[in-house]
């Protein structure tokens, strides 16, 4: 069996950016937890503080405008690959589902640890926020870390 292995960089250097420094330690522990939910909810709150705005309208349209690059495999009941707006609404109702126990909306997802369709969809769309995440770090940062090997 082999092994792929990467060489840990000796030092990482950051930009002094409060923005960046603390989109990068929502990242961190987004990458570091073994909840799925936990996870998905740090790596939206990741997207938020890169795009430096809380609005509702900025985020879905940023998300629409770069969610179907990260779509992955199209299983059924998800949106069409290329609905941008549609996957925007899905990854918000499942971040609301991950942060929130009871929903208002009676036809959104319910977060259920036990049910295996509700984990199954959080832990599809947390490896598509963990990839927005970092999407958005680095756009909004292009050169913002580097590291000394």
């Amino acid at each position: 069996h082999g092994q792929l292995g990467f060489r840990a960089p000796r030092e990482l250097i950051v930009e002094d950016d409060a923005g960046l420094r603390h989109a990068l330690a929502l990242y961190r522990e987004g990458v570091s937890t073994n909840s799925p939910g936990l996870a998905l909810v740090n790596f939206w709150n990741t997207v938020q503080v890169a795009l430096g705005s809380t609005d509702e309208a900025v985020l879905s349209a940023w998300l629409a405008n770069h969610t179907t690059a990260v779509v992955g495999q199209v299983e059924k009941g998800d949106p069409a690959e290329q609905d941008g707006v549609a996957w925007a609404a899905r990854l918000r109702d499942s971040r609301n589902s991950a942060a929130h126990g009871l929903r208002d909306r009676a036809d959104g997802l319910v977060r259920d640890p036990d049910s295996v369709d509700a984990t199954h969809r959080i832990q599809s769309d947390m490896r598509r926020l963990h990839e927005l995440a970092r999407i958005a770090i680095t756009l909004s940062w292009p050169s913002a870390v580097s590291d000394i090997y």
